[in-house]
């Protein structure tokens, strides 16, 4: 399965995805971010003021073949999901499926939140619960590799992502979590 995540462009147009999350009373949600070997990734920048309570919290540059862990826990019963990067591409470049849509049927109607062509419109928005500032942003492509629901995993994950993926539940059951939980310090 082929899933779109929104970038942010960093002041140099670095491709970057942000490290979120925390917990409420019985619920949580985490995304990590990791380089190829599972490791932790430096952040470009780390949020330290304003709102941090289960938001942003580093703001990550990401290329091909880096792993995306995502957690959703109710009371403790989670869903993961790893995935693996591929291509960043511009938004108009690509339809609502991650489908790398031809030059010339690149025309018609836009999406007022991602910009991408109506024409391709599915039913169901991939962006549905995300808010953009950034309408500069571009698109990955990520392809998912493993899912853990149900108390097991669909597959074995690879060795190398195990502390992404407990980074990620520790992050998903940080009650009001404030801050980074993997990231390179330097």
């Amino acid at each position: 399965m082929i899933t779109n995540f929104i970038c942010e462009l960093s002041k140099k147009g670095i491709p970057c995805l942000w490290e979120y999350g925390g917990a409420a009373s019985n619920t949580g949600r985490a995304m990590i971010i990791a380089d190829r070997k599972g490791q932790p990734k430096k952040a470009i920048y780390v949020a330290r003021g304003g709102h941090l309570s289960n938001g942003n919290h580093a703001l990550i540059p990401v290329e091909a073949n880096d792993v995306i862990v995502m957690a959703v826990h109710h009371r403790g019963d989670f869903r993961i999901q790893v995935f693996k990067t591929g291509r960043i591409l511009k938004r108009s470049e690509c339809d609502y499926s991650g489908q790398i849509v031809p030059a010339e049927d690149r025309d018609g109607p836009r999406c007022p939140i991602c910009a991408g062509y109506l024409d391709y419109h599915t039913g169901f928005h991939p962006h549905a619960n995300e808010i953009y500032q950034d309408y500069d942003a571009t698109i990955l492509l990520a392809s998912l590799q493993v899912e853990f629901s149900k108390g097991e995993w669909d597959e074995d994950p690879l060795p190398e992502w195990k502390d992404a993926i407990e980074a990620a539940k520790k992050k998903a059951q940080m009650y009001h979590c404030r801050s980074a939980v993997y990231i390179k310090e330097t």
